[in-house]
């Protein structure tokens, strides 16, 4: 089934992106992204992969063009036509990784909305996806200067991650310690409890 196989490629794309493997992930992409020219979610989906791609290497316009490609394929979609392999690429799921995008290029007002929204939509099931996505959210606050904020929304990821066995969630956590500094009491607070729980990983 060509589009299953262009969601799986997608899949392993967002893996390869978060691991900084951006030739690997410019190959799946580029092959998911012709087999899914007739599944508008899936296509959505392997560009809003792209823009993140773009994203991470600085590259704005590109970046945006195939946010503009993930938009307008999601607004064709049917979600109640799509297989359950596809469910969780929702508006959601999509928000967050628009907000991503901002982040990495440094728009940390803009990337704000996004994963406000993202947060919002999520089924509450959804723990690592949360958790990941409020780390986003720290990070934009702290990007906006706003240390307090970031470190309130870092301590509310702390307890979430607690409930996880997330590699992932883990270490995008101990990179928010890393950027935030103990200049306020809440700094301080939030750095001590998310070493506890870096230490007890």
């Amino acid at each position: 089934h060509t589009a299953l196989a262009a969601h799986v490629l997608t899949s392993m794309s967002h893996q390869a992106i978060d691991l900084g493997q951006d030739r690997n992930a410019i190959r799946m992409l580029e092959a998911a992204r012709q087999d899914a020219a007739g599944a508008p979610t899936l296509l959505a989906k392997v560009a809003v992969m792209q823009a993140r791609l773009h994203a991470r290497l600085g590259e704005r316009i590109p970046c945006e063009r195939s946010l503009r490609v993930a938009d307008g394929a999601f607004e064709r979609a049917d979600p109640a036509a799509d297989p359950d392999w596809i469910a969780s690429a929702d508006e959601a799921y999509l928000a967050g990784q628009f907000g991503k995008c901002y982040v990495d290029l440094c728009q940390p007002a803009r990337a704000e909305r996004y994963i406000r929204s993202s947060l919002a939509g999520y089924r509450a099931d959804y723990v690592r996806r949360r958790a990941m996505t409020t780390v986003l959210l720290a990070r934009s606050c702290l990007d906006q200067g706003d240390l307090e904020q970031a470190c309130r929304v870092g301590s509310d990821v702390v307890v979430l991650a607690a409930a996880l066995k997330s590699h992932r969630t883990l270490t995008s956590i101990a990179d928010l310690t890393k950027r935030i500094e103990p200049r306020e009491p809440a700094a301080g607070h939030f750095k001590e409890t998310a070493a506890a729980l870096l230490q007890d990983a």
